[in-house]
């Protein structure tokens, strides 16, 4: 068993790194048996025959119900797109326009919060640097230090915890710097970070 183990982390390790056809079909060779019991394995093999353009009904099918039942919108609106494609019942389309309605009113949500936020900003930076971070602490605190030792002073910097652990608010605080705003957000990968920076800007 701690053999096997071993072997079907070098191919997820592999895949990660040189996502080919090739290191997939290892993948899959090692993986396929744990499918039903390793829902993480098959959302692998799934994203991965997207990124090799092997994708099909299946694997469509699949991904839409995990994002839909994950509750991450976007990506089963955009899965149930495809499989519409493939796939054009009622049915789908029904759960496609129920997707597309949440995630418009969480978008109406956003944005009210978003002008929610402007209003409470204080005044206006010449520059603000945005620092997204993700369960990161060990290199934090050397890359506030690393922009607050900058020459240029009119600066605010905005470090966005992507859902990560609050471990790093601690890290913060130690800094005792007005410069150093904080912000906490659900974690939704580094671009929905930036962009929760940027309008939470002053600059």
């Amino acid at each position: 068993m701690k053999i096997r183990n071993e072997l079907l982390n070098k191919r997820i390790s592999m895949l990660e790194i040189e996502p080919t056809e090739d290191n997939f079909n290892r993948f899959i060779s090692e993986a396929r048996p744990l499918f039903k019991t390793r829902n993480d394995l098959r959302l692998m093999a799934e994203q991965a025959r997207v990124g090799l353009r092997k994708a099909g009904h299946d694997t469509w099918q699949y991904l839409f119900e995990y994002f839909e039942d994950q509750k991450k919108i976007y990506p089963a609106m955009c899965c149930a797109e495809a499989l519409l494609l493939t796939d054009p019942t009622d049915r789908i389309e029904s759960r496609y326009n129920q997707c597309v309605n949440l995630y418009q009113k969480r978008q109406e949500s956003e944005i009210a919060r978003v002008k929610n936020c402007f209003a409470r900003n204080g005044p206006e930076t010449t520059i603000s640097i945005i620092m997204p971070t993700y369960n990161r602490t060990h290199s934090l605190k050397i890359a506030i230090q690393s922009v607050l030792d900058q020459s240029y002073q009119q600066f605010e910097l905005i470090v966005v915890n992507d859902g990560g652990t609050r471990d790093c608010e601690k890290i913060i605080r130690s800094f005792k710097s007005d410069k150093i705003r904080y912000l906490y957000v659900k974690h939704g990968g580094l671009s929905h970070a930036l962009n929760q920076g940027i309008l939470s800007s002053r600059s």
